[in-house]
């Protein structure tokens, strides 16, 4: 988290916007500083092809994932993978793209 902050500076940022907390899922995911937050709090379910909404169209890569081994999780996601956000209206953004295998929390860059 702090090499993220350096990085990316998002605690400063002022800036934020929650596009979804959803309660049966329980996931939630937002904005802050240019990075897109997405964390799933189910204890036993996992998500594929989810929707995210994101403030603008362009390609996201994973900036930061709980489930890398690094952090000594499984691993499940290529973390070299790519997330496309298209104009597809979705929770009150212009644009979505589909987060693949949420298990955990990732945070996502343009």
């Amino acid at each position: 988290m702090q090499s993220l902050e350096q990085r990316f500076q998002f605690l400063g940022s002022g800036r934020e916007f929650v596009t979804r907390k959803h309660d049966g899922d329980k996931l939630i995911s937002f904005e802050r500083g240019g990075l897109v937050w997405v964390l799933n709090f189910h204890p036993s379910q996992s998500f594929v092809d989810y929707r995210i909404a994101v403030e603008r169209a362009g390609r996201y890569k994973i900036a930061l994932d709980t489930d890398a081994k690094e952090f000594d999780g499984h691993s499940r996601v290529d973390g070299r993978s790519e997330y496309v956000a298209m104009e597809i209206p979705w929770d009150g953004r212009d644009y979505g793209c589909f987060g693949a295998g949420i298990d955990s929390c990732y945070i996502l860059c343009s």
